[in-house]
């Protein structure tokens, strides 16, 4: 039987406050690189961010649109997911759906300038994209936990190229042993990532990347820039290793700042192709 693929658009934008730069971003992707491809739109709202409820900034925003994603994945039933977001908590529920369809055999690698470890308790912004790979793992909102379709466990995870952690985070990542491959780590060795995922031994790998995991100096499109991040190239190198030597079940393009104008981007390019293929 023939697997199923979905490309999925989540321009979630409530996980960073009242940055609408990622929303706009989101339709820039579609615009620029994935205009021919079949291409399924979660229905965002535009309006302005609800208080703070349960910790958490734009909490009923976020949860309402979590249910949506969650019913659209469970009537859709693909096998793998390319996400466009959006925010770096727009591919949340695609995550928790894959690991239950895989039935947790599947690792994750998760590229990302910061944790995003935070509990809503821990946060100091109250904002949700620095709790979202915690609210994965099972410590946020109980709601939100509760509509997740699965959860994670730390050994399940990879982190790469973090390099703005919060002491929270930090304490996390030490207490639970999790593997996290520093910048100079892959530009040394850009095979790195695809060694540990394999040395994990789990069937699956999903693909999360935070585009702030980039050297600003040569990627200026991320809306929360930290200095130091992967060059262009080794990061080119890095994915195509895991993409050769890991099964791909699904893969998460996300926080982009850029616009419709914003000059052609080969990072973007190899991205898109590697998810549209899944």
């Amino acid at each position: 039987m023939s697997k199923k693929h979905l490309n999925l658009s989540v321009p979630q934008w409530q996980g960073s406050g009242q940055d609408y730069s990622i929303y706009h971003g989101a339709f820039a992707l579609m615009e620029n690189y994935l205009q021919g491809f079949a291409l399924t739109q979660a229905v965002i709202t535009d309006q302005p961010i609800t208080p703070v409820k349960n910790d958490i900034l734009g909490y009923d925003e976020i949860l309402a649109q979590m249910k949506q994603i969650n019913e659209l994945l469970k009537m859709e039933k693909p096998d793998t997911i390319f996400t466009v977001g959006g925010g770096c908590d727009a591919d949340l529920s695609a995550m928790a759906y894959l690991n239950s369809v895989t039935d947790g055999d599947m690792a994750l690698l998760y590229i990302d300038a910061h944790g995003d470890l935070n509990t809503p308790e821990s946060s100091n912004s109250k904002l949700f994209y620095g709790m979202s790979l915690r609210a994965l793992l099972g410590d946020s909102a109980a709601e939100i936990v509760r509509n997740l379709p699965s959860t994670l466990t730390p050994e399940q995870l990879v982190m790469c190229a973090n390099r703005a952690l919060d002491a929270e985070e930090e304490r996390y990542i030490h207490e639970e042993g999790i593997v996290s491959l520093s910048v100079k780590e892959i530009e040394d060795d850009p095979t790195a990532a695809a060694k540990c995922l394999k040395d994990k031994g789990y069937q699956s790998v999903y693909v999360h990347i935070d585009l702030d995991a980039l050297d600003p100096e040569e990627f200026p499109y991320a809306p929360v820039p930290e200095p130091y991040g992967l060059k262009a190239q080794t990061f080119i190198k890095m994915l195509l290793a895991v993409a050769e030597q890991c099964h791909i079940v699904g893969l998460g393009l996300l926080e982009y700042s850029g616009t419709e104008d914003s000059p052609r981007s080969e990072i973007i390019e190899k991205i898109v192709e590697i998810g549209v293929q899944l």
